[in-house]
């Protein structure tokens, strides 16, 4: 990891050290190491850089695998739904591959423009990862029918003792959440000025924010709330993206289970710091809870822009409409003050206000041909990846693998020059057919 000139090395040498991880307990390769703090394995990963925007831009991601050989049945997605939107959510997604195995996954994007500062929070939320998963695992194994991944180092073997990264909770965090929220004030009124001329409507003030952007003919809402009191570590921002579809239960664990697998491919260019899951208004819902301990001027708005951008990426995954005609045609909801989860919340939109709203303007009833579904949804984001894996696969290209099994062979076809799956909007737009069989 010497080679100063990429920014992936550099970013990821940063992290290993602010983590003051020893050698004893870790491997290191090319671009990634992996540690023991205890029990469970920690990897950490950066792509290779790609341009976007005119940035080479990397993707960090922190993963540790818990639990293998869960059974994939509705009530593993039950219960892995629930759990990644308990108290709030994490930082930290609990992803389920298509194998039954079981890992906490974040991730973020780095360039030099906000290198001063991605690793060093990188490197506090991969330790959080790190200490929940000792926590958690052998629970999980129990709840969710598999067997704790329990490793020992290839060298120094088992590992007896706690690294002190795992203190990070109990020393840094619950300590920094009994001060006031540094959330409130400056910060929220900085991304509301900014939000505003990106969104179909916006109100707060210093107290929090809500702002609605596209989703079909209707909007997703984005709501920052930065008084949330977590029953674990304190004052903290509570961050939300909801979307209006309500479907059958199944169907949304579904979506929500999805759309965590998609966001865990290191190849992805979303912030993923928290996790897809179902509100308690029962609503497909990503949630992310940041600590007091993260705060530093700035980190709000870039955090309202990259829930901004988590919603569009997804609006174009599964509208085959441009974004013109999308922002053009998309109305938003009204908001009504106090709600049950967070400052502000919007009125439920139900089937029955849908349809109403759908015969005033002679579209199709909620439910009929033409209205898109959660499992639809999940289908087409399904189908439009696997598509774009096929353009770049060419006859390497083989539909019954996994999503992320069929990264490794396009990198075989491509030499290791692989596109990230993608920031190119357009290109993944021109993917999407009607249909939406997912395969």
């Amino acid at each position: 990891m010497n080679d100063t000139s990429d920014l992936g090395l550099r970013a990821l040498e940063q992290v290993y050290a602010l983590m003051m991880i020893d050698a004893e307990w870790s491997v290191r390769s090319e671009r990634s190491f992996s540690w023991w703090p205890k029990d469970f394995a920690q990897t950490v990963s950066v792509t290779l850089p790609v341009e976007s925007h005119g940035l080479q831009v990397c993707r960090l991601t922190a993963s540790t695998p818990m639990v293998e050989g869960i059974p994939l049945e509705p009530r593993v997605f039950g219960l892995i739904a629930a759990l990644n939107g308990e108290y709030g959510g994490g930082l930290s997604a609990l992803v389920l591959d298509a194998k039954g195995t079981l890992s906490y996954v974040t991730a973020a994007n780095v360039h030099e423009q906000v290198l001063a500062f991605v690793p060093r929070i990188f490197a506090v939320i991969a330790a959080i990862q790190a200490t929940d998963a000792e926590i958690r695992a052998r629970l999980l194994s129990e709840v969710l029918g598999g067997s704790a991944i329990v490793t020992a180092h290839p060298t120094s073997g088992i590992r007896t003792d706690y690294d002190d990264t795992l203190n990070v909770i109990e020393q840094l965090v619950v300590p920094s959440g009994q001060q006031p929220s540094q959330w409130v004030g400056q910060e929220m009124l900085d991304a509301l000025a900014l939000i505003k001329p990106r969104s179909l409507m916006a109100m707060g003030d210093a107290n929090g924010i809500a702002f609605e952007l596209p989703w079909g003919d209707f909007s997703s809402l984005v709501e920052l709330n930065p008084a949330f009191e977590h029953p674990r570590i304190g004052n903290c921002l509570h961050v939300t993206l909801r979307l209006p579809d309500k479907a059958s239960e199944q169907e949304m664990q579904k979506l929500a289970n999805v759309l965590n697998s998609v966001e865990a491919l290191p190849q992805m260019l979303t912030e993923f710091r928290g996790a897809w899951c179902i509100s308690p208004s029962e609503a497909v819902t990503f949630s992310v809870v940041y600590p007091n301990a993260l705060f530093q001027p700035g980190l709000g708005v870039n955090i309202a822009l990259s829930m901004a951008a988590r919603a569009e990426w997804l609006a174009n995954l599964i509208d085959p409409r441009s974004r013109e005609e999308r922002w053009e045609q998309a109305q938003p909801a009204t908001f009504q003050a106090i709600g049950t989860e967070g400052s502000r919340s919007r009125a439920g939109r139900g089937p029955d206000l849908i349809n109403m709203m759908a015969r005033a303007e002679g579209r199709p009833l909620y439910g009929e041909p033409g209205t898109l579904t959660p499992t639809e949804v999940a289908g087409r984001i399904e189908g439009a990846i696997h598509r774009a894996f096929q353009q770049i696969a060419g006859e390497h290209y083989e539909p019954r693998r996994t999503i992320s099994e069929l990264w490794e062979g396009v990198r075989a076809a491509r030499a290791g020059d692989v596109p990230m799956l993608p920031r190119s909007m357009d290109r993944l737009r021109s993917l999407l057919t009607a249909d939406s069989d997912g395969t």
